[in-house]
């Protein structure tokens, strides 16, 4: 029997019960952090399934059974909505049973919101609604108070992009705040940072002049492994679709460059085009690789087209070229690129957008796409949309 629905989750957390990818080194060692109840902080480029890898584990009753407190603090822009967030989360957090108006008595800064609700016992519903009254740091403290004394134990917090924090100009002080206040958490209480832009969150974490040195265990999320695609996508195939040869599931694994976020769409691309019970075609892997690229190309043209002309530039050569030493003379003669353009560039691009990553290999520092698909559409973007996918470039 074959399932209505295409079991290649893109775009979203993955959920339980839904195939997975596994990491089996990283998913045990999270394992053994969140049962001593240790902080952990997981970074990793954006779309390598950070989240979807955290979620899997905190929510198998073999390794947590306690309450999971989600706070996202993505385009998070100031303090008090930091704190927003943080009281959102607390409030998810609680069974239907817990949310009365009664489990807000004491507090100053988040208050009871009733709400209309057809479909609730009496009619009504009860929500959180943060308060005007006093400064924002009360207000943090006050969550932080909510996370470490009145929920049930025992407690994980995950705090998603959390380099966002970094980004705002407070953020030095929001980050005294936390480790003030986290520093002294209660036993069975603990914390999972995640984050997108590696830079940002390592010097947070890594830089002892910040006041979250060395407070986590820190697991690093990098490409899948060839034998981890291959077998994730042969059985995935096997068990809802059809057949997958292993050579096929191969080439796959050489559009995605073990990018997660591009197996998962090529794979889901695949999968529409496969009948149920049947071989999967050479001819419909390279369709569904085309097809993964056009979807991918709607997302890709609107930010596209804001970007400064040197920006462009270094997006194209990248690209093009694979991977290549950013100030190479050869490579910016080809793309009409001068040394300062490209330090700028690598400023607005790397450290603030993380489609582009810098690598080290030795002494030499080169640039990279991180993602295979937007790599190919910046390519047909700079050839004014007009390039055939093909063969997906070599690195």
């Amino acid at each position: 029997m074959y399932p209505p629905t295409n079991p290649f989750i893109v775009g979203d957390v993955i959920p339980p019960e839904a195939p997975f990818c596994e990491r089996i080194a990283e998913r045990q060692e999270l394992e053994m952090h969140i049962r001593k109840s240790r902080n952990v902080v997981i970074w990793g480029h954006r779309r390598f399934g950070k989240t979807s890898l955290v979620f899997r584990v905190a929510r198998d009753s073999n390794v947590f059974t306690g309450t999971l407190v989600n706070c996202v603090f993505f385009g998070a822009s100031s303090p008090q909505e930091v704190v927003r967030r943080m009281q959102r989360g607390i409030w998810n957090a609680l069974t239907a049973t817990q949310k009365t108006l009664e489990w807000f008595k004491g507090l100053r800064y988040f208050r009871p919101r009733v709400d209309p609700d057809t479909s609730s016992p009496g009619g009504f519903s009860i929500g959180i609604e943060a308060t005007r009254d006093g400064p924002w740091a009360n207000a943090l403290e006050e969550a932080i108070g909510k996370l470490h004394s009145d929920l049930p134990r025992p407690v994980l917090v995950i705090f998603d992009e959390f380099q966002a924090i970094a980004q705002l100009k407070e953020g030095a002080e929001i980050e005294g705040l936390l480790r003030e206040q986290i520093q002294h958490r209660p036993a069975q209480v603990s914390y999972i940072f995640i984050g997108s832009q590696r830079g940002m969150l390592q010097a947070m974490f890594n830089d002892k002049h910040r006041p979250f040195f060395q407070q986590a265990q820190a697991i690093e999320i990098e490409r899948l492994a060839k034998d981890q695609v291959i077998s994730y996508l042969t059985n995935t195939f096997a068990d809802f679709q059809g057949f997958l040869a292993e050579e096929q599931a191969e080439r796959l694994f050489e559009a995605c460059h073990g990018h997660p976020y591009a197996m998962q769409a090529i794979a889901a691309a695949l999968w529409d085009q496969t009948e149920a019970g049947t071989p999967v075609t050479n001819k419909a892997v390279e369709e569904a690789i085309r097809l993964a690229v056009d979807r991918e190309m709607q997302k890709v043209r609107p930010w596209w087209a804001r970007l400064r002309k040197g920006d462009r530039l270094l997006l194209e050569a990248c690209a093009r070229e694979g991977s290549f030493a950013p100030y190479s003379r050869d490579v910016a003669a080809r793309y009409g690129l001068s040394p300062s353009g490209i330090r700028k560039s690598i400023e607005n691009l790397v450290e603030l957008d993380p489609r582009l990553e810098l690598i080290e290999t030795g002494k030499q520092r080169k640039i990279q796409f991180v993602d295979p698909l937007e790599a190919i559409c910046i390519r047909r973007l700079s050839e004014g949309d007009s390039e055939p996918v093909g063969r997906l470039m070599k690195r």
